[in-house]
């Protein structure tokens, strides 16, 4: 049995992510174990060192409060265990629905770090019988369009035609800078998963420029996949 971890906070817990771990691991049968942190004790690394105890695949994480409405800005605690978490993260925001997850989306550009998360997010389409959107991003630069129009749409291809058979599949192109256009597209999405940063230790997220901006900036809830680690297992 798989486990997935979700951080609570007593004083201020966040139960948009605790519903939406809790949606999850109904979904994959997965043990659901919440994670609080005593008065004096480092809340991200009582979650790395009991993601790493358990061999979690998810932890689960809720907004900050100050953030804005709607918004996903994970505070102190993500802050740190974003940067080396041992398994898949999510930042989950707070004026997040908890409703059902119909949605799924995947940013992918066909590098290693893309096909660590698209395994991930086909893993969950099929567990939640959702459909699953394959996102890719033209370059903004007007020199590097037609290639990169070219480019973006053989790679969506190629890897609409790989997914399984009952997983409902389509390609999504957008334009734009990346960060910006995937957190526009995420206000139609229920969730959306993102590779880790292609370099750092392997099998640890590592929140590089577009995920990093993207876990701030985004509508629906996000998960971080590391590399190498992709699909999680039954």
């Amino acid at each position: 049995m798989t486990t997935i971890l979700v951080g609570v906070d007593p004083a201020a817990p966040a139960r948009e992510a605790i519903a939406f771990a809790r949606a999850l691991a109904d979904a994959e049968g997965a043990d659901l174990q919440q994670v609080s942190a005593r008065r004096g004790e480092s809340a991200a690394q009582l979650l790395h060192e009991r993601a790493e105890e358990s061999d979690a695949h998810l932890v689960v994480l809720g907004s900050s409060h100050t953030g804005r409405f709607g918004r996903v800005v994970p505070g102190a605690t993500g802050e740190r265990l974003l940067h080396g978490a041992p398994c898949a993260v999510a930042v989950v925001p707070r004026a997040h629905s908890g409703g059902a997850i119909a949605g799924i989306g995947v940013a992918y550009d066909a590098s290693p770090e893309a096909q660590a998360a698209l395994e991930h997010a086909v893993t969950l389409a099929r567990r939640l019988h959702a459909p699953l959107e394959l996102i890719g991003v033209v370059s903004p630069d007007p020199y590097e369009a037609d290639e990169s129009t070219h480019g973006v749409q053989v790679h969506l291809e190629r890897a609409l035609r790989a997914l399984p058979f009952d997983v409902d599949g389509s390609i999504v192109r957008l334009h734009g800078e990346p960060a910006e256009a995937l957190a526009a597209r995420s206000a139609s999405l229920d969730l959306l998963v993102t590779g880790s940063r292609g370099y750092g230790p392997l099998r640890s997220v590592i929140v590089g420029g577009v995920s990093g901006r993207l876990i701030r900036t985004a509508h629906c809830p996000v998960i971080v996949v590391p590399r190498t680690v992709g699909a999680p297992t039954p």
